[in-house]
């Protein structure tokens, strides 16, 4: 385990070129990042805006396996904006006094060629489930949609 000051892609050894070369590969998780956020603030950079966690991060390399933790954690924009939601209500909730959201992400990319792009879009999978999706009830009411079987994908795309 390497403590670093800000738990991000790219300081736990995920550049560019890392992240075009895992979407195109047969793996293409990136980064496991999971913390206790216990304050947010909102920064700037040449590529425009983001938030910056304070609390206790770690953030795992799933390409070699490297574990990282630190004080400080930017998370890509699929990801943020979930925590920006949750740690905003739970400051709310707590009406001052001290509190801390529990969250955890697997983070993977996908080839995006279309212009303007880097080559790679982010893919973001919520390991702790607090937020309850509005549509869920909804789904349960109807039925299971018809989903077409492997074997006939796999022959349309042959």
């Amino acid at each position: 385990m390497t403590r670093i000051n800000k738990v991000t892609l790219r300081n736990i050894g995920l550049d560019k070129p890392d992240l075009k070369e895992a979407a195109r590969s047969d793996f293409p998780g990136v980064a496991r990042m999971l913390g206790r956020a216990t304050s947010m603030e909102q920064d700037s950079s040449t590529f425009g805006h983001f938030y910056k966690f304070e609390g206790f991060f770690t953030g795992i390399n799933l390409q070699t396996g490297e574990e990282f933790v630190g004080h400080i954690c930017i998370l890509p924009a699929l990801a943020e904006q979930e925590l920006v939601e949750a740690v905003e209500a739970a400051s709310q909730a707590a009406d001052g006094n001290a509190f801390e959201v529990e969250f955890g992400f697997d983070i993977s990319v996908i080839p995006n060629n279309k212009p303007d792009t880097v080559g790679y879009e982010f893919i973001v999978q919520p390991l702790i489930n607090e937020k309850k999706n509005p549509l869920a009830g909804l789904m349960k009411a109807l039925p299971a949609p018809k989903i077409r079987p492997k074997q006939i994908a796999e022959k349309a795309t042959a």
